[in-house]
């Protein structure tokens, strides 16, 4: 859909959270999944059971419009209803923040988390940023920053802090990746919890937090934002998921998610 258009359903959104019986709200946002490869727009190599599951309780789109096609301008488009290039986050489509970026959302931005914490929800991100990698002297970049009252995850993509050692020679988009060599550091909130964390377990701590976030949350309206680190590459998949797919590793990470 036109991104003015996502942004109407956000503001319609933002208005129905001020009246009572207020909908609780969650995200899902996964990179670089591919839109046959799941059950709700035709995918049968995957299995996706939880997606067709909440497709059918609700609504399918069949056209749909981002900004970028980029991590970083992507998801400040989404979180402020803004083409990026209006934040500062698209210098052209194809910006990409690294890891070693100074550069962030601006905290002049206002996000949809923003607008619904002030609506008296409760806001979390659980999963991937990507709008300014956090350091003591730009504590403005965190998301704690932006709206939300909990975070855990990854601050950028989870291959931007590869380790000095030779690359493994099958490291690819189809092989699975040599977990040790990739250095994606974990955080709660602006507490490192694990410097270099083992990706094969990302997706089910990601669902865990979820989960835990949603019970301590659960008397009162929440905003949940769960922007998937995969299936960007390098890819993994739990040791339950390993081999369940035709796809291969791909396949995988997909239907672990």
């Amino acid at each position: 859909m036109p991104l003015l258009f996502l942004a109407a359903l956000m503001f319609a959104a933002l208005a129905r959270a001020e009246q009572p019986g207020r909908p609780d709200i969650v995200i899902f946002l996964a990179d670089d999944l591919g839109q046959l490869d799941s059950a709700p727009y035709g995918g049968t190599d995957i299995r996706t059971p939880q997606l067709a599951a909440l497709a059918a309780a609700g609504l399918t789109f069949d056209r749909a419009y981002v900004a970028s096609p980029s991590c970083a301008p992507s998801r400040a488009a989404l979180l402020t209803g803004r083409y990026p290039v209006r934040s500062g986050m698209a210098h052209d489509q194809f910006r990409v923040l690294r890891a070693t970026s100074t550069g962030g959302l601006p905290a002049a931005e206002i996000t949809l988390a923003e607008h619904l914490k002030a609506a008296g929800y409760a806001t979390g991100i659980i999963g991937k940023w990507h709008l300014g990698a956090w350091a003591n002297d730009r504590p403005q970049h965190h998301p704690l920053d932006h709206g939300f009252d909990f975070h855990f995850g990854l601050m950028h993509s989870n291959d931007m802090n590869p380790s000095d050692k030779p690359k493994p020679k099958k490291a690819n988009a189809l092989v699975e990746q040599d977990p040790a060599w990739w250095n994606a550091a974990l955080y709660r909130g602006r507490e490192l919890l694990e410097p270099r964390t083992d990706q094969t377990r990302l997706t089910r701590r990601y669902a865990e937090e979820a989960v835990k976030f949603i019970g301590a949350h659960k008397d009162k309206p929440f905003f949940l934002y769960l922007p998937h680190t995969f299936p960007h590459t390098p890819l993994f998949a739990s040791e339950r998921f390993q081999g369940s797919s035709a796809r291969g590793i791909y396949g995988d990470v997909v239907g672990e998610l």
